[in-house]
């Protein structure tokens, strides 16, 4: 056979022609793409929700007590902790050949004996996270001189959009501020009713009762009602009934000034100097990430045609 290909040089040529157009299709058309392939984990994770609390708050009552609480369990390579307004989180990567699943159950089991989580917290989750979820891709800058209100509508309109598009199961709006709702009593209304600072705060709670535990704040008469959802309007809360002393139903707008806006005091974002909100898009499981970035951008490419002149997109972070 090599005599031969050594005589008839220019079928050995076509036949190395022929092996190298082979190899360039399955490179090219047979094996995929990935920008950010999938990736095992050796982590667990731990989200503690603390509802209506500060970032302060949450250091203080989950942050310190659960790193105490873990100090000692064997297989923990290190402990990242992350508190923020309203969550506590956790990242616990393991030694190397650490039995995941069993280091999940120590956790948990330590995390169990902490008795001094004020009741405003809820259940801990704790997990390994899937190695297939959760990879950014690209995001997507929403901006305009918008309202924060409109500029939240367009980002999620945004969202829905990119969730509609084949091959694309999860993207998320970030950057968004808390919505809130400021209750301010009025003292000399209040006494002439017969109520109290706690009868309102019974009725708003009775009013908003999937609103979650601690996200009213109260001080000094002004109440703050803290939802990351826009479940309830001002006028909503003007119509709240509360039972006055002698028995008659006394509306919350007429013993309180009600306003809605966004939480003071969070970060907001600007892009090119206006506001914004970011278009998180991310890969799961077996999905492209080249195929989600180039239908993502030609999503923006035409996204004129969509949305009322001054509002523009943008890809960022690809």
């Amino acid at each position: 056979m090599i005599r031969w290909f050594t005589i008839n040089g220019i079928a050995a040529n076509f036949l190395m022609l022929a092996i190298l157009v082979g190899a360039a299709y399955t490179i090219y058309f047979r094996i995929p793409l990935e920008v950010s392939p999938e990736r095992n984990f050796e982590t667990v994770i731990v989200e503690i929700p603390y509802r209506g609390a500060t970032a302060k708050d949450v250091e203080r009552a989950i942050l310190i007590p659960v790193e105490e609480a873990l100090e000692g369990v064997e297989g923990i390579k290190k402990l990242n902790a992350d508190g923020s307004r309203g969550t506590a989180r956790f990242f616990l990567d393991a030694e190397p050949g650490v039995d995941l699943r069993a280091l999940m159950d120590d956790i948990t089991a330590r995390i169990n004996t902490i008795t001094t989580f004020p009741n405003e917290t809820e259940r801990p989750k704790i997990f390994i996270p899937d190695s297939s979820n959760f990879w950014e891709v690209l995001s997507i800058a929403v901006t305009g001189n918008l309202t924060p209100h409109e500029l939240r509508e367009v980002a999620r309109r945004v969202q829905e959009d990119v969730l509609a598009l084949p091959g694309i199961s999860r993207a998320a709006v970030e950057g968004d501020r808390r919505y809130e709702i400021s209750v301010e009593a009025d003292p000399e209304k209040l006494l002439s009713y017969g109520l109290s600072f706690q009868d309102l705060a019974n009725a708003i709670r009775q009013f908003s009762i999937d609103l979650p535990a601690g996200a009213i704040d109260s001080d000094s008469g002004t109440f703050i009602i803290r939802t990351r959802g826009q479940a309830y309007s001002e006028r909503d809360f003007r119509q709240v009934p509360i039972r006055a002393a002698d028995g008659a139903d006394v509306l919350l707008g007429e013993v309180a000034t009600i306003h809605d806006g966004f939480e003071e005091g969070e970060k907001t974002v600007d892009f090119n100097g206006r506001p914004a909100l970011f278009v998180e898009v991310m890969r799961t499981g077996r999905e492209n990430a080249i195929d989600i970035s180039n239908k993502v951008r030609e999503y923006v490419r035409t996204s004129r045609t969509r949305f009322p002149e001054g509002i523009e997109l943008f890809v960022w972070d690809d």
